[in-house]
């Protein structure tokens, strides 16, 4: 069955194992893309001797360890709503390690230039940790949707790890002001006072 290994081992000769201690067998295993500890248990063991009497035996139980980093992204999409012209919208994003490992963050880039990035790259993101980036929207052209992918790409030998893309959008928009001016007047006449808007 899955993750089952299933061992026999014998004297082809039919010669009782000699010794009070030493290797019967070495089992190789290929390692997975996760990193972490796994145990090893031996169940069901059956022991005889050369006349097939049954022998009691116990158990100890190993471990293998798979060494290496685990970079993930849980982030799925950024959207920064209604941006006002003239201002900044801005969001994070955490890239973890889950692994045992450290790995780099090697660069993170957005594909237009109204996004950016604002963290000291490469950056080292240690084992069992996280590495926060700020991701700004700048909305300085008037009106417009904007949307594009921010693209993280990290050292992490296992490909569907090593880069991450997520998807970024925006709604810019231009600031109506109305204001009204400052007059003054003689008392009893008409004042008219100026209001004005203007579109940014």
């Amino acid at each position: 069955s899955t993750g089952k290994v299933r061992v026999i081992v014998y004297s082809a000769t039919q010669k009782a194992f000699t010794g009070t201690s030493g290797a019967v067998v070495e089992i190789s295993l290929k390692a997975g893309t996760l990193p972490g500890a796994n145990t090893i248990s031996l169940s069901n063991v059956v022991m005889s001797n050369e006349a097939g009497a049954s022998l009691t035996a116990t158990t100890v139980n190993g471990t293998i360890t798979v060494n290496g980093p685990r970079a993930e992204v849980t982030t799925t999409q950024i959207d920064y709503g209604r941006v006002a012209n003239g201002t900044t919208g801005s969001a994070t994003i955490t890239v973890y390690n889950r692994g045992n490992q450290a790995f780099n963050i090697t660069s993170a880039t957005c594909g237009n230039t109204h996004f950016t990035v604002s963290a000291t790259l490469p950056a080292t993101v240690a084992a069992n940790s996280s590495k926060t980036l700020t991701v700004n929207f700048n909305n300085a052209a008037g009106d417009f949707d904007m949307a594009t992918e921010l693209t993280i790409a990290t050292s992490d030998p296992v490909l569907e790890r090593s880069v991450f893309k997520v998807p970024l959008k925006a709604v810019a928009y231009s600031l109506n002001t109305i204001t009204i001016g400052t007059v003054s007047g003689k008392a009893g006449a008409e004042i008219r006072v100026p209001v004005n808007i203007s579109n940014q």
